[in-house]
């Protein structure tokens, strides 16, 4: 019996102690939510172009290029229209500081016209967009006032695996009737994430945080925090496969963007190191090859010409152990090293090349350089009017429209290959695809045809298309 009654004891105290950490847990996340709630705000940018009745509620999905898995990644905003009929793309931001800065994700952004913000007491507030990093996929907007909440950095650099995070985001922002932070909780379950480069995506998704904590459609721009409440990261994206989603977030560690945030403010363009190669991360065979005892170091795939690398002396095969006195452990670290390194500053950079080790004196160069030298701009052939490009149409372009341009217009006209985002045309209504036939009743039979006729308007005018006229309109016309 005394057994038994000690044994009951033991219970109820072990449950005490496991209730009691539980309600201090539990107290602890009600607390730093209810402190950091109102500086989490909904975003709504607005294209005034009209769009289709509906809904979609995680925005685009595009394949993840060399992804063996056939994975896929949804950035988390929602497409939805408004009463009005416009399209608008949900987002979330958090309040920076006491002025009304909001860090946001810069992919919502795009081609928009007008963005609103709300807050969780109810007020709306015109925004503007500050400054913006496509590469780190964050933006700064500005709304007018004085006093706001704001939140608190944290350092993405502490943080360990298994560690417990909240995201924080407002899912359908003001079309739910009422602003409120929808909370979800879990742990951080991976770090130095990456996502391949996207098809027409700036962005380099390299060293992102992966959680499970639940990152709902429209939370894209909202924070990751601790359960000090301090934001650790900005949740970006969640990953799908064949439709469904698969319980993974990724958040954009803080720590990238806090160094940039006045520049931002200031709306400075963002220069990053570049160097000039393509790497990967050392295995066994290259161990073997290198004929060397550790894990650490990346290799290098290939240097581009004109590159600092190649100005420097890098060859394919070179095993980089150590950049600017940093040790290189994996690709990941020499990407963050050489994007922070300021640039025109001459590092060292310890290699092994075919087993000898050897020391490489490189000047960095710049992103800009990156663009000029690397990713060479593509020659259009296209014409373009009002941001919209056309092209001659060919036997496919009319086989995909069931051949129905051959009644309506004797087989003339061009085809839409490509819209500027928040260009006049998108704006307009048109969009990737549309057969030009006419602009105000004069027949567009090629896009010589279309140059001559374009270059004489210089008002609004009359397009009829093969799904029906729309007006194509002036900047004029939108005000």
């Amino acid at each position: 019996m005394k057994k038994k009654l000690i044994l009951l004891m033991s219970i109820l105290v072990s449950f005490s102690a496991y209730t009691q950490d539980n309600f201090g847990l539990e107290n602890a996340i009600t607390e730093m939510v209810s402190n950091i709630g109102e500086s989490v705000v909904s975003v709504s940018a607005i294209i005034k172009a009209k769009a289709a009745g509906g809904i979609s509620l995680t925005g685009t999905i595009e394949e993840l290029e060399n992804d063996q898995s056939r994975g896929f990644f949804k950035e988390v905003f929602m497409d939805i229209s408004d009463k009005t009929n416009r399209r608008v793309i949900l987002g979330t931001g958090m309040i920076i500081d006491k002025e009304g800065h909001i860090l946001t994700n810069e992919h919502i952004l795009k081609g928009v016209a007008i963005i609103k913000v709300n807050l969780l007491d109810g007020r709306e507030f015109d925004a503007e967009i500050k400054g913006v990093d496509a590469r780190s996929d964050v933006a700064i907007i500005k709304i007018n006032g004085d006093n706001f909440s704001a939140v608190k950095f944290g350092s993405s650099e502490d943080l360990k695996v298994g560690q417990i995070v909240v995201s924080l985001g407002n899912p359908f922002g003001p079309y739910t009737g009422k602003i409120n932070p929808v909370v979800s909780l879990g742990v951080i379950s991976s770090l130095y994430r990456s996502l391949p480069v996207l098809k027409k995506r700036k962005a380099d998704y390299n060293n992102l945080i992966q959680t499970d904590a639940v990152i709902n459609p429209s939370n894209s721009g909202g924070p990751l925090v601790n359960l000090d409440g301090e934001v650790v990261g900005i949740n970006t994206a969640i990953s799908f496969e064949n439709g469904y989603s698969q319980g993974l977030g990724f958040a954009v560690p803080i720590d990238t963007v806090k160094d940039n945030l006045n520049k931002l403010i200031k709306g400075e363009e963002i220069v990053y190191g570049w160097l000039g190669v393509n790497a990967q991360d050392l295995n066994d065979d290259f161990r073997n090859y290198f004929g060397i005892q550790g894990s650490e170091g990346s290799v290098v795939l290939k240097v581009y010409k004109n590159s600092p690398a190649e100005k420097s002396g890098f060859k394919e095969g070179d095993l980089i152990l150590s950049f600017d006195n940093q040790i290189v452990r994996r690709t990941q670290d020499l990407i963050k090293i050489v994007s922070l390194t300021k640039t025109d500053k001459p590092v060292l950079v310890n290699i092994v090349r075919g087993g000898n080790p050897m020391v490489l004196r490189v000047d960095i160069g710049n992103s800009f350089e990156e663009k000029k030298d690397v990713i060479k701009p593509k020659k259009r052939n296209e014409i373009e009017f009002r941001g919209m490009f056309v092209k001659n149409m060919n036997i496919a372009d009319k086989q995909k429209n069931n051949l129905e341009i051959e009644k309506i217009n004797d087989g003339k006209g061009v085809v839409i290959v490509d819209i500027e985002p928040g260009s006049l045309a998108q704006r307009s209504g048109f969009g990737k695809g549309d057969i030009i036939l006419k602009i105000e009743n004069k027949d567009i039979i090629n896009k010589e045809s279309f140059k001559t006729i374009t270059s004489q308007m210089k008002t609004s005018c009359l397009v009829k298309t093969n799904k029906g006229y729309l007006v194509l309109k002036i900047e004029e016309d939108f005000e």
